[in-house]
């Protein structure tokens, strides 16, 4: 770092600092001096990697190589499994300084020049350098399969975490999987990827993924695979959009889902899933507008059908939630009673302490609609508690935002205030 910093100072006179940064991030060319008095091997930053790199095996230079596809850091495992790297082999790369292992979060991670050198290795050899990218991309499209169905298990802290943790390898898997057009690693990725972003309120990175990824697919052969498959990520798209309010560009693509979805159930395609997530969406959407809530409400029913077809628990959760929202909307608020109530106790069944939090927040939404305050008050208190023993942050701040409103609402304003807290949405 010292020498690179000397090095990158030397242009000051020429170059701005922007300029400056361009450059070493384009090319390590940028760190050298023709200055006499220093050593050949500090001359420059490639010449100080090059020392460093011949005095590594053939074995570890083709795994140091290799390493380039990481973005982020890496775990062992995942260096295991996309590279073959042996733990004596990292060791070996951490002591030779290309690698720094981070102990507090037992992670790998390459300083960026390192992994700029390493990029340069790697692209000598084409098709090794495919291979790599390929498994890299597949490694983590799984993962994030495996993430979406820990959010859906009722897991969504843990869930995230990994993501967020990850989130550089995942977008660089999913950025490999689209410009290969690998349908099976796009299908096996967005959903977790999309919910990543749409919990983190990252609403441009949603749209940019979802529109590429569209894009690509659309340049694809057309096969049921890919109508099911591009259906999905347009879904995903609408769920982003209606964050901007585009309106029409919604309604016009939820006409494009339905046709793909029909076309490739016609072809005995398995679709299931992604029609009830379309109707979720859709039902979701028009839930906002008085006069389409009917409308809405049979989306969401058709949705619920064929979520239970499916056994899908989660799906049925967020089924039953959205209905019981349009039934508040529209003053049915037994029905709406109701339908949390059936969350709230197969949650506890299940165990599911997210789901149990969401549904404790609706009933006690639902008790204060029927001027039940001492039981809406019990039910945010538990939900407050439960949340606090989880670490749920979208729990606790919507527990905190329920009890203050409660306690407003009935003139108690001291207490409303005592109850404000924190804002925050994890889910």
């Amino acid at each position: 770092m010292p020498l690179g910093l000397e090095l990158a100072a030397s242009w000051v006179d020429m170059l701005s600092l922007s300029d400056i940064a361009d450059e070493i991030q384009n090319s390590l060319g940028l760190l050298e001096t023709d200055m006499r008095n220093m050593p050949e091997r500090h001359r420059s930053i490639r010449a100080v990697f090059d020392y460093s790199w011949h005095q590594l095996s053939p074995a570890d230079q083709a795994v140091f190589a290799q390493l380039a596809v990481f973005r982020g850091g890496f775990t062992r495992t995942a260096a295991h499994k996309i590279t073959n790297a042996s733990i004596r082999t990292l060791a070996n790369l951490v002591n030779k300084s290309f690698l720094q292992y981070n102990q507090q979060r037992d992670r790998y991670e390459l300083h960026e020049l390192v992994r700029q050198y390493a990029v340069e290795k790697l692209a000598a050899d084409e098709a090794q350098a495919t291979a790599v990218h390929s498994q890299h991309s597949n490694y983590y499209c799984a993962l994030l399969q495996h993430r979406k169905n820990q959010l859906k298990a009722g897991q969504p802290q843990a869930a995230l975490a990994h993501i967020e943790a990850d989130q550089e390898n995942g977008r660089a898997a999913w950025d490999w999987a689209v410009q290969q057009g690998n349908i099976t690693n796009i299908d096996l990725a967005v959903s977790g990827l999309c919910r990543f972003y749409d919990s983190r309120e990252r609403l441009y990175d949603g749209l940019a993924i979802c529109e590429a990824a569209s894009q690509r697919l659309r340049q694809l052969p057309e096969s049921p695979t890919q109508q099911r498959v591009l259906a999905k990520t347009l879904t995903w798209y609408t769920r982003f959009l209606g964050y901007l309010g585009q309106i029409e560009t919604i309604k016009q693509t939820f006409e494009e889902i339905k046709t793909l979805l029909d076309s490739a159930e016609k072809s005995k395609e398995e679709v299931r899933a992604e029609k009830a997530f379309a109707l979720a969406t859709m039902g979701n959407f028009c839930a906002f507008e008085e006069e389409n809530r009917q409308f809405a409400f049979e989306q969401l029913e058709q949705g619920l059908a064929l979520v239970r077809e499916l056994g899908d628990r989660y799906g049925e959760f967020s089924a039953q939630n959205s209905l019981g929202n349009i039934s508040r909307r529209m003053g049915n608020y037994h029905e709406a009673r109701h339908r949390f109530e059936k969350n709230l106790s197969a949650a506890r069944r299940l165990g599911n302490q997210w789901e149990t939090i969401r549904a404790l927040v609706q009933l006690g939404w639902v008790a204060r609609d029927l001027v039940d305050y001492e039981e809406a008050r019990r039910l945010f208190e538990e939900c407050l508690t439960l949340s606090q023993t989880q670490n749920s942050v979208w729990g606790v701040s919507k527990a905190l935002e329920a009890l203050a409103f409660l306690a407003m609402f009935q003139g108690d304003f001291a207490a409303g205030g005592a109850w404000d807290g924190p804002r925050g949405d994890e889910h």
